[in-house]
């Protein structure tokens, strides 16, 4: 279990019980947690924000409710954030609490030309134990050193447009199962994990890996990592 899931598993077991105050574990990470009240299947306020998240927005929970639709045009890029807003929505109206939602996005940060990216991870949770009948989400994201430079870097040499146009017959291509390991792949999990996650040999991923790589002509991880993301391939 990653760090990130054993966060998520306790402030869960915290929020249902109601048997552990939340700052007990969220300034234990260094990441932004947030937790969202939820009404019909959309975050409608956030009910609390830890000091890292806090620092780093230069913010706080009240001020983020005040600003309302603001807070999104303020800190995030709006053309993504509609896209991730639509998806949280559809996970919290799936309403699996054993599943999560996970997403690469990018924050800007007050005085800061350059927005940096983050990992962020949604779980929602029922606390019916204090509040009948309420969800909540717990949405924690963590900042991704070194990941700015490696998409400048892919910026600057695939022209994002042009290259799905060129490289769509590629993708068309790939079965499912390949598009399925390329998927994990890019989203950094080893052969070993991805033999775990699907009950396959680690043989058989090492198979796939060879396959995919003869078949989209990517010549290092830079390249693997750009053809997921202009496939929405990264979770």
């Amino acid at each position: 279990m990653s760090n990130t899931d054993h966060t998520l598993h306790e402030l869960s077991d915290a929020l249902k019980n109601n048997s552990l105050h939340i700052k007990d574990i969220a300034n234990k990470i260094p990441a932004s947690l947030m937790i969202h009240d939820i009404e019909d299947n959309k975050i409608v306020k956030c009910s609390y924000m830890n000091d890292w998240g806090c620092r780093y927005l230069q913010t706080t929970a009240q001020e983020i409710n005040e600003l309302g639709e603001e807070y999104y045009n303020r800190y995030f890029f709006i053309e993504e954030i509609k896209d991730y807003l639509q998806d949280i929505s559809k996970y919290i109206a799936f309403n699996q609490i054993d599943s999560q939602y996970n997403f690469f996005q990018r924050v800007k940060r007050p005085g800061n030309e350059d927005p940096a990216w983050f990992f962020t991870v949604c779980k929602l949770i029922h606390v019916d134990a204090i509040y009948p009948n309420t969800k909540k989400l717990i949405v924690i994201s963590s900042p991704v050193i070194g990941f700015n430079n490696l998409i400048n870097r892919v910026n600057k040499t695939l022209n994002l447009e042009g290259y799905i146009g060129n490289n769509y017959r590629k993708f068309a291509l790939l079965t499912a199962r390949e598009k399925q390991i390329l998927s994990l792949l890019a989203n950094g999990m080893s052969t070993n994990e991805i033999a775990e996650k699907l009950y396959i040999s680690q043989f058989t991923v090492s198979t796939h890996r060879r396959n995919l790589i003869k078949k989209i002509n990517c010549k290092s991880s830079t390249e693997l990592l750009r053809f997921a993301i202009a496939f929405e391939l990264i979770k």
